[in-house]
């Protein structure tokens, strides 16, 4: 836990772990392009590893925000493997809602 606003009825917590494989709708092959020529590359993911805090007010999600890192593998015929790291934000804050 990081944080306690008893006044706000709110909890930050953190959150850290690691996985493998393919992340839910992951592309299992892309596109890279060298010296103007186009290829199909396929996917290979490593290990990844994320970090991330989530604000609960009255045990409702107000911010929840991550950070994932991992290594990949690009292979093609033409090109051989290409190593790369992808990183991704990804943040859901709360939505002002429109009164009725």
């Amino acid at each position: 836990m990081l944080a306690v606003d008893a006044a706000g009825h709110s909890v930050t917590l953190q959150r850290e772990g690691s996985g493998e494989g393919f992340f839910d709708n992951d592309a299992k092959q892309v596109r890279v392009t060298k010296d103007g020529k186009n290829y199909v590359a396929d996917l290979s993911p490593g290990k990844a590893h994320w970090i991330g805090y989530a604000t609960f007010r009255e045990g409702i999600v107000t911010s929840d925000e991550l950070l994932v890192e991992r290594p990949v593998t690009l292979a093609t015929k033409e090109l051989g493997n290409l190593a790369g790291t992808e990183r991704e934000y990804i943040l859901l804050n709360e939505m002002p809602t429109e009164a009725p």
